[in-house]
């Protein structure tokens, strides 16, 4: 892989370079409690995000680099609001893959639990999860 002239950055203090295979999770998170009308708010989502790496770094010593914004999901009748969190490998923490795997995993499993979602869908690169908590709920604006 190529990098540019590190000297076009700043010629007098060029930056350090480092490369990493590069590792990604992505997944939705409804920004309502279960399938009430409670939101979840992102000072609310930030706050937990933050306990879960707190507690990662403790227990596992393992840092995750998490971007949040807010999206809409759309299936039929269904316009939901969600949060899209999405995992990137940092190279200052970086991980191996089936250990960055199984970490957004945990993160992934602890959001949905913490605000009660019944389903979830993560997505790496090469495939898709779907954890599911009682697989008969559907939301009602859904044609099924």
């Amino acid at each position: 892989m190529e990098i540019i002239e590190r000297k076009l950055a700043n010629p007098e203090n060029p930056p350090t370079v480092e490369m990493v295979k590069s590792f990604t999770g992505t997944f939705a998170l409804g920004s309502q409690r279960g399938y009430s009308k409670t939101s979840i708010t992102k000072p609310q989502l930030i706050r937990e995000i933050q306990s879960f790496q707190a507690k990662a770094w403790a227990e596992r010593q393992v840092k995750l680099s998490v971007g949040l914004k807010t999206m809409d999901i759309i299936l039929d009748k269904m316009i939901e609001p969600h949060y899209e969190i999405s995992i990137i490998q940092y190279p200052k923490f970086k991980l191996r893959k089936p250990k960055f795997r199984a970490e957004v995993q945990r993160l992934a499993l602890h959001l949905m639990k913490s605000f009660e979602q019944n389903r979830l869908v993560l997505t790496f690169p090469d495939y898709t999860l779907m954890f599911e908590m009682d697989d008969s709920k559907v939301d009602p604006r859904i044609n099924l």
